[in-house]
């Protein structure tokens, strides 16, 4: 005896492909652009871009719940035939990721900007930013603050490196130092 089915519910239109007026590599590229123009215009822009920041992602964690609760009711109507719950809301939230959450190289790689970003701003309190050249079992390690900005195969290109980021981070004090631990050379930028 064949028992009727309902067909299930359809995704919010908030979730379906294509509900969103910008791509997701638009809002991330749109999102480093205003941390670069807040720390050109103080710090006081920063720390409301990044309320407005943590704001949004509580909305996103919001969103996902709502996704998986619908999900879950969903599954609840559904009958013989229809996808299990843990198939609704694996499917679900992998839409829900694919549509709404960077890359786990994008969210690094923001998280290393605003680590750069943050050593600026903190040097535009202080005195000169530290560029450090140095060697470590991986390679020359060229940091700005604590932050590694790059680790680079030979001492020359370190050294080359480490310039660039003491010249954009200016005022700034490179300090290149010996395989020892040795400060071998220093040099002031913009100050």
């Amino acid at each position: 005896m064949a028992r009727s089915t309902k067909p299930p519910r359809r995704l919010p239109k908030s979730l379906r492909k294509g509900a969103l007026p910008y791509r997701a590599s638009d809002v991330w590229l749109a999102g480093v652009g205003a941390l670069a123009h807040s720390l050109e215009t103080g710090r006081g822009r920063f720390d409301t871009l990044l309320a407005r920041g943590r704001h949004v992602q509580a909305e996103g964690s919001k969103a996902v719940q709502d996704a998986i609760r619908q999900a879950v009711e969903a599954e609840a109507d559904a009958t013989s035939g229809a996808l299990s719950a843990a198939d609704a809301l694996a499917m679900t939230a992998e839409q829900v990721v694919a549509e709404h959450v960077p890359e786990p190289s994008a969210v690094a790689a923001l998280r290393d900007t605003v680590d750069a970003l943050s050593a600026r701003v903190a040097a535009m309190g202080g005195g000169p930013t530290e560029v450090s050249v140095a060697a470590t079992p991986v390679g020359w390690t060229v940091s700005l603050g604590e932050h590694v900005a790059c680790v680079c195969p030979t001492r020359r290109e370190a050294v080359a490196a480490g310039r660039r980021e003491a010249r954009a981070a200016a005022p700034a004090r490179l300090v290149v130092r010996r395989a020892d631990g040795t400060d071998a050379e220093t040099a002031t930028y913009g100050g």
